[in-house]
């Protein structure tokens, strides 16, 4: 009996031994390519731009992929809690009853109260590793939600920034169009006291027309990057209610990267792939522990079938 139990404890222990030797490098102690700005979750404030402070806000409260995202970290997390639940013991009740003899008025039946629990030990550590295993997806779900995240805000910001540098585009082109059309006035005034040239004044209009069509491509860029920012923010398209803002704002400090092995790390998306690694590990060590037998406790308690209604919650003994 010790060897069994001695054997026990030495396999649950292989069992559950998840974390591995890391190497020891010799690294750095900085990064030739990192700038000084310290990086935040809220890394856009940098900018210093209201408007886009508030349109990050309005797609992390509203985008449906990322509302897709914290639906998975959710249903991870109820998986893990039910797998918590296999460490304690299971309560079962049941309720029987039957109708014997229905005369004048009075209904007559036998009925039936059990109560059992079940507990399983966890000899070989198969209910601890698969609850391991269920945390390190949890962590998996949390790490792809700030992924989404993280993408998320950069997208609302490319695009905010591509919409801003469009809407001043238009205003450049607009300028442009107003200096050309004077140009085509002051050469047909020369050309009506003789001083011009015909074929300068037509250069000058396709000149002003080829402004005109890149002023046609500008307000349909500028249209498609709004409808584009709408549906990140969880909007139906063509909506309004974007800001009106038409400067792009001035570039911050580079941020602070740290070495590139620290950048691999601080990513969300590798931390996650690591992790499920690891609760791929654990199941594997929990599909071991299951070629051994498992040891099952158990009790009940219950009335017999033949006690009446009233027996059932009567507190002395029986007649």
């Amino acid at each position: 009996m010790l060897l069994l139990v001695t054997s026990a404890g030495l396999l649950s222990c292989q069992l559950e031994r998840g974390e591995r030797p890391r190497a020891d490098l010799s690294l750095p102690g900085q990064f030739s390519g990192s700038g000084t700005q310290a990086v935040g979750d809220q890394w856009w404030r940098a900018f210093g731009d209201g408007d886009l402070n508030t349109l990050e806000s309005r797609a992390l409260a509203g985008n449906f992929s990322l509302e897709s995202a914290a639906q998975r970290l959710r249903q991870a997390e109820a998986v893990l809690r039910q797998a918590k639940s296999e460490l304690g013991a299971k309560v079962d009740g049941e309720l029987s009853g039957s109708v014997l003899d229905v005369s004048e008025g009075s209904i007559g039946g036998s009925y039936g109260l059990g109560l059992g629990a079940s507990y399983e030990v966890d000899l070989w550590g198969r209910i601890r590793t698969r609850v391991a295993a269920e945390k390190l997806r949890t962590q998996a779900s949390g790490e792809d939600y700030r992924a989404a995240a993280i993408s998320l805000s950069a997208e609302v910001a490319t695009t905010w920034m591509q919409l801003l540098e469009a809407r001043a585009q238009q205003d450049l082109l607009l300028e442009q169009i107003g200096t050309n059309e004077k140009v085509v006035q002051s050469l047909e005034g020369r050309f009506v006291e003789g001083q011009g040239r015909g074929v300068d004044i037509l250069r000058q209009r396709q000149l002003v027309e080829a402004t005109r069509e890149r002023l046609t491509v500008a307000e349909l860029q500028s249209e498609i990057l709004e409808h584009q920012l709408q549906v990140l923010l969880g909007r139906a398209p063509g909506t309004g209610g974007l800001p009106t803002g038409g400067s792009l704002p001035s570039l911050p400090a580079s941020p602070r990267t740290g070495l590139p092995v620290q950048l691999l790390e601080r990513r969300p998306d590798v931390r996650a792939a690591f992790a499920r690694i690891r609760a791929a590990d654990a199941e594997v060590a929990a599909a071991m522990a299951d070629r051994y037998p498992s040891l099952s406790l158990g009790a009940s308690i219950g009335t017999s079938e033949g006690n009446s209604a009233s027996d059932l919650f009567r507190t002395g003994p029986p007649n």
